[in-house]
């Protein structure tokens, strides 16, 4: 019975694999955001705080992706708060951008406070509503009540930082609260997901979740803390996927150096002090590529280690609490695939680096020989020099 509870809080949706990274404390619930949306199929989707866009964005993937036929809504000022920091007009940019590329069809973005918003929308019109705002306990309870009237009478609500407990958060306070008036869930992991049905009358797709026993809410919350844990793995491989590129630029960059100073070398193979200060600044650079790449080299390893144990917590969740599930072993595998590619990539890293460092011993040699070569042409030039000068000097005295 554990395992039908479980298993039905979960589906195929809850693998798939966000099309839209950016940086978010929301990251860990996509797997859940894509469920959602698969499960109660809501005719309007409302989102209070959006910032870089990535919850908003997961919610959009997958009504896209399910044809929903949903009309979805980001509010927000888009200049920050004291929580998130306070930024520049480039952020509402990128995600305007984004949302123009992708989603335009179904997805507005409204730059205003939450209140300049509600007059946009009718009583009883909102089917799910995401609140991310301002996290202190008396804004959070105000943005509740206040669009508490446009939700339809089977409407859900979700609350992010619900466990936070801390810089004033009052989102865990107030779900608290809640909670114990109308059926809910709440999720411990990504600093906390709250689920509430704030009128009582539960959709039935969101019924094996709300009315989960203790054991089986466990267990969803273990699988999805695994798969969370996975989209952020996969993030942050990403991220250092992007680092290993600007490696391979300034690799290049000292490539590139050590042949202009080559060809500069042949050109002015007479100054000597200048091809010596020439290699000095070779040397230099090559052995900051090689520290800056050894740095990537441990990092991407730490990283590698991470998938390791992400792969192998996802594994052991899958086997003793979803055993069936065909689509979390689709994952998995996906998963082995993606450590191959990172292992293979580390490896191309450390041949491109042993190469260079060899590239880079060969041509200093090189420079070398050309200067003794210099050397022992002058040192023979100054050699007949003498002789000339000691015959000459013979000749005029007799």
């Amino acid at each position: 019975m554990i395992m039908n509870e479980t298993t039905t809080a979960v589906s195929s949706a809850s693998f798939w694999i966000p099309e839209y990274i950016a940086p978010s404390a929301w990251m860990e619930h996509a797997p859940f955001a894509f469920w959602i949306c698969d499960a109660l199929r809501p005719r309007r989707f409302i989102e209070l705080g959006t910032y870089y866009g990535f919850s908003y964005f997961t919610f959009c993937q997958a009504i896209d992706r399910l044809e929903l036929g949903t009309s979805a809504f980001a509010v927000d000022s888009w200049k920050g708060d004291e929580h998130e920091g306070f930024y520049d007009e480039s952020v509402f940019k990128s995600v305007a951008a984004w949302n123009d590329q992708k989603y335009s069809a179904f997805s507005f973005l409204i730059r205003s406070t939450f209140g300049e918003a509600l007059e946009y929308f009718g009583d009883e019109s909102i089917d799910l509503l995401h609140i991310d705002g301002r996290h202190f306990y008396d804004d959070v309870r105000n943005d509740f009540e206040a669009w508490r009237p446009k939700l339809t009478k089977d409407a859900v609500v979700v609350f992010h930082d619900t466990n936070v407990r801390e810089r004033g958060f009052g989102v865990c306070k107030l779900f608290g609260e809640l909670a114990v008036q109308h059926p809910s869930f709440e999720f411990f992991h990504g600093h906390g997901l709250g689920i509430l049905i704030p009128f009582g009358r539960v959709p039935a797709p969101l019924a094996p979740l709300i009315e989960a026993s203790c054991d089986a809410a466990d267990q969803i919350r273990g699988i999805y803390a695994a798969l969370g844990s996975a989209v952020a793995t996969r993030a942050a491989l990403t991220e250092r996927e992007t680092e290993r590129e600007a490696m391979r630029t300034e690799i290049s960059c000292v490539q590139n150096a050590l042949a202009n100073a080559e060809r500069v070398a042949q050109l002015h193979s007479a100054d000597r002090d200048a091809m010596q200060t020439e290699i000095g600044y070779l040397r230099e650079a090559r052995d900051r590529a090689e520290a800056a790449g050894a740095e990537i080299h441990h990092t991407m390893q730490a990283e590698v280690r991470c998938l390791h144990n992400a792969l192998a917590d996802a594994e052991r969740t899958a086997q003793l609490r979803a055993a069936e599930c065909e689509a979390m072993q689709a994952e998995i595998a996906s998963l082995r695939e993606e450590r191959g590619y990172a292992e293979a990539a580390e490896a191309e890293v450390r041949r491109a680096l042993e190469e260079h460092t060899r590239y880079a011993a060969t041509a200093v040699a090189s420079v070398q020989d050309e200067a003794a070569a210099l050397r022992e042409n002058l040192r023979a030039a100054r050699e007949v020099s003498a002789r000339l000068l000691s015959a000459f000097r013979s000749g005029s005295s007799r």
